[in-house]
């Protein structure tokens, strides 16, 4: 396709995308496709710093890369007979009650009824002061560890978000937006209550990774913050309008105004 007739092309999906209704309902955080991150979310969250400044830089977010760690080993003479997870958040250890049956049985075969139920009382409680203390060390690992893997997945995230980003093509091209601020209400539409929930500015950003460290770091890119009328007016808030009107007035020429880009924004923190 030649240049002029991919501009052209450009051109028209732009207007059709303006000229359709607007959903007043899509202003809704909760409701957004893509990745999203609000700040409690991921405040104290380890390796994840804010407002970094350094010279001639100003990152507003670092993710540490972490990798998992594991879960402390049960003794080997136990490993049989307890089951743990090594995900933090999949339950705190048991005794596996097959296991025990199987060790049971073999080990009291041709004995009598009452050697079988000594035995059984005997490895019972064995086990059982085995297990209690092995939760203790596992329930540590997991309360460190739980906030770690929230990290990890974060990261996760990112990493992928920096790719795709990279690959979007450029006709329909997503963006990383970093929000400041929440405006909700309740609104109506088609008779119909629902949960408006917009950020109030919005800022432009981009995901650099740091080949250094491995961090990933999150930077404002070099454009205007955004007052982020265009919901208000959709939502018919009233005075939303006249202060686009008076926005527009002032900032003429300086950027196309009122293009819904809700679904492709990828990211907000507010």
């Amino acid at each position: 396709m030649t240049e002029p007739r991919r501009l052209l092309t450009r051109l028209l999906e732009y207007i059709e995308e303006q000229a359709k209704e607007i959903d007043p309902r899509q202003f809704c955080l909760g409701n957004a496709k893509g990745f999203i991150r609000r700040s409690d979310e991921i405040a104290g969250l380890p390796g994840v710093e804010y407002d970094i400044k350094v010279e001639g830089d100003h990152i507003w977010l670092r993710v540490a890369r972490f990798t998992p760690s594991n879960a402390p080993a049960v003794p080997d003479q136990f490993r049989a007979f307890i089951r743990a997870a090594n995900d933090p958040d999949g339950g705190a250890p048991i005794l596996d009650d097959a296991a025990f049956r199987r060790w049971l049985n073999k080990t009291a075969d041709g004995k009598t009824p009452e050697r079988r139920a000594e035995l059984e009382r005997q490895g019972r409680a064995t086990v059982s002061k085995v297990l209690h203390e092995y939760i203790a060390l596992w329930n540590a690992w997991a309360g460190e560890e739980r906030p770690r893997r929230k990290t990890i997945a974060l990261y996760a995230d990112l990493f992928s978000l920096r790719h795709q980003l990279a690959a979007e093509e450029t006709a329909r091209p997503q963006e990383l937006i970093w929000g400041v601020g929440i405006s909700s209400r309740k609104l109506t539409f088609e008779r119909a209550e629902f949960d408006f929930e917009y950020p109030l500015l919005t800022q432009a950003a981009e995901v650099a990774l740091d080949e250094m460290t491995m961090s990933l770091e999150i930077r404002p890119r070099a454009t205007d913050t955004r007052v982020e009328l265009d919901a208000f007016v959709a939502c018919s808030v009233p005075g939303a309008t006249e202060v686009e009107r008076a926005r527009a007035n002032t900032w003429r020429g300086t950027r196309i105004t009122r293009s819904l880009r809700l679904t492709r924004r990828v990211l907000r923190m507010c």
